[in-house]
């Protein structure tokens, strides 16, 4: 009769050892996952924030692009240029020094220097 009651005793120390060991696997198991969710969550906020602030550079570049294509076509047009050429180039006009003669029995114009 000792027998019975050790060996039912025996299995109730297993099987409350057996919950124990399964409750605690089953705690262990949610604050990892918590800790995980914890984790991404910071590493999602970071990387809105990296968004945030590539999004605001691109806004800069594409701001300071039409700035400089504005510039350019300024730069390029021929007025600017010529004005340049004269002024810091000291260059002159082709067309300053060209006179043009007429009365040429062929019809044509020539132009001298």
């Amino acid at each position: 009769m000792k027998t019975i009651l050790n060996k039912n005793k025996q299995n109730q120390n297993v099987h409350s050892f057996k919950q124990i060991t399964f409750v605690t696997s089953l705690t262990i198991l949610v604050c990892a996952l918590f800790a995980a969710q914890i984790f991404l969550a910071a590493r999602f906020a970071t990387t809105g924030q990296e968004i945030s602030i590539l999004e605001k550079q691109k806004a800069d570049y594409q701001e300071k692009i039409e700035d400089l294509s504005y510039e350019i076509a300024t730069i390029s047009a021929m007025p600017v240029i010529e004005k340049r050429a004269v002024e810091e180039l000291h260059m002159s006009s082709a067309f300053s020094h060209v006179e043009y003669i007429s009365g040429i029995s062929s019809g044509s114009v020539v132009a001298a220097r």
